[in-house]
């Protein structure tokens, strides 16, 4: 089991591009309060048909290295501007 690290002051964001559902490099608006160890819990669109989780094993200055579409969510594409927001899923509970 792996551990993912949590923040309680990171703030909700935005995509500053559009990403394709194999991008594994995605740029972000700003990264106030995110985790500075990996890896941890983002969301994208968060309550929306598009949502999906991801989890971010490093980042370099404003972009997220990641690995899509987990605990059972699908990588789809994300347009420019949709939200991207730390958090938790299903799997942090099963474990």
């Amino acid at each position: 089991m792996t551990r993912r690290y949590y923040s309680s002051t990171a703030q909700r964001t935005a995509l500053s591009a559009g990403i394709t559902n194999t991008a594994t490099s995605i740029p972000i608006v700003a990264a106030t309060g995110l985790p500075s160890s990996y890896p941890y819990t983002m969301i994208i669109a968060q309550d929306t048909g598009a949502e999906e989780i991801i989890e971010v094993t490093n980042r370099v200055s404003l972009t997220l290295t990641v690995t899509r579409g987990v605990d059972g969510t699908t990588a789809v594409a994300h347009n420019s501007g949709d939200s991207i927001a730390h958090g938790f899923s299903a799997r942090d509970f099963d474990e």
